[in-house]
């Protein structure tokens, strides 16, 4: 028997041909193949039954740890995320300082709306609207009243100034509460008529303010009720403060007095502006000063000067004496009147408590009895507190 494949002879009971290795039967070369087609794919299966307990695990184990750090994410690291993103998102609220503005010897409040502006370097207040200019701002020297009683004197005055402009009316006007004593102008630009007022105010101690307020016609209720909060928030910078009821006045220079109630600083319409006045109703009227000594200038003689001039002067008193006295522990002199045509009482004191000036405090009222004539016994060369 020869094999198939390569014709070597082959010994009866041969399975394969020692020569090239080739099965003799057909059967077998089949039964080979299955057989390792079976086993190949045997193999393959156990080797992928096996793995699949392994693999699943690890995928099992994995989804685990997936979930725990979603459950982490989501209590602790989202609610950071969320609070920086909602912070992010919110509007930033800025908180501005109060903006104020000194003229003179106040302070003021901006109210909302008005800011300092300075068109063509002139400082002024307000909107586009209406606005008032601070560098002709100033305080009057004489009272409201006697202001409001020679208006026409001073519109006339106003009139020469302004001559650019068209004169309308001097009239008191009343504004959110606050009195206005108005000289009002117009005048047109750009082909649009603008008003151009010339006011006189009382700031709350009782100074009159002077200055003048530039607008458009349709806004003049509206701008000169928001000028109204900007005149009732002005602060003096004086030294005047309040212990409990009672209102202390002074300075190093002058001294402190205590007076009692609320007072407030009035201007003398002589415009003395070299000591204090003020005033608790405009009838009641305190005034504290120094005056320079010298060889002349002594309290004995400055008194009886103005015991004299109390007797004498333009305007004399019904009642005129003098004294020396005590003044808070000084010894003094006095000067006292009794002005009938006003009914009311002035007394005078000069004294020198030691600090090389000689000081004078003076008191005027209608009541005689009054305890406001005790307040120089309230004097101090400190600071009361």
């Amino acid at each position: 028997m020869n094999c198939k494949n390569c014709n070597s002879s082959l010994e009866e009971g041969t399975t394969f041909c020692p020569n090239c290795g080739q099965a003799v039967n057909e059967e077998i070369v089949e039964e080979v193949t299955n057989a390792a087609t079976t086993v190949n794919n045997t193999s393959f299966s156990e080797k992928k039954n096996n793995k699949a307990p392994l693999i699943i695990g690890i995928i099992a184990g994995c989804l685990i740890i997936l979930g725990i750090l979603i459950l982490v994410a989501i209590k602790f690291v989202m609610p950071i995320f969320n609070n920086k993103s909602s912070s992010d998102n919110k509007p930033e609220t800025k908180t501005e300082a109060v903006k104020t503005i000194e003229l003179d010897e106040y302070t003021f409040t901006l109210p909302e709306g008005f800011s300092v502006l300075e068109p063509n370097g002139v400082k002024v207040v307000g909107n586009e609207n209406f606005y008032f200019v601070l560098d002709n701002a100033r305080i009057s020297e004489s009272t409201y009243d006697d202001l409001l009683g020679t208006k026409y004197y001073i519109a006339l005055e106003l009139s020469k100034t302004l001559k650019d402009m068209n004169y309308i009316s001097a009239d008191e006007e009343i504004h959110n509460g606050q009195k206005y004593l108005i000289f009002r102008f117009s005048y047109t630009q750009s082909g649009e008529t603008y008003y151009y007022d010339c006011t006189y105010t009382e700031l709350p101690d009782g100074a009159v303010l002077i200055m003048c307020i530039d607008y458009i016609p349709n806004y003049k209720s509206t701008g000169y009720n928001t000028l109204s909060t900007f005149i009732k928030s002005a602060k003096s910078k004086k030294s005047d403060t309040k212990i409990g009821n009672d209102t202390v006045i002074g300075s190093t220079e002058l001294g402190y007095l205590k007076l009692p109630g609320t007072w407030y600083r009035f201007y003398d319409t002589t415009g003395n502006k070299s000591g204090l006045q003020y005033t608790k109703d405009s009838i009641w009227i305190v005034s504290i000063d120094t005056i320079d000594v010298s060889s002349t200038s002594t309290a004995e003689l400055l008194g009886k000067t103005a015991i004299y001039s109390m007797k004498y002067g333009d305007n004399p008193a019904t009642k005129a004496e003098g004294a020396k006295i005590k003044v808070a522990g000084y010894d003094g002199y006095q000067a006292y009147g009794y002005y009938a045509s006003e009914n009311k009482y002035l007394v005078e004191w000069f004294f020198e408590p030691g600090d090389g000036k000689v000081h004078y405090i003076s008191v005027e009222g209608p009541d005689a009895s009054s305890d406001n004539f005790k307040i120089p016994d309230t004097f101090s060369l400190t600071k009361i507190n």
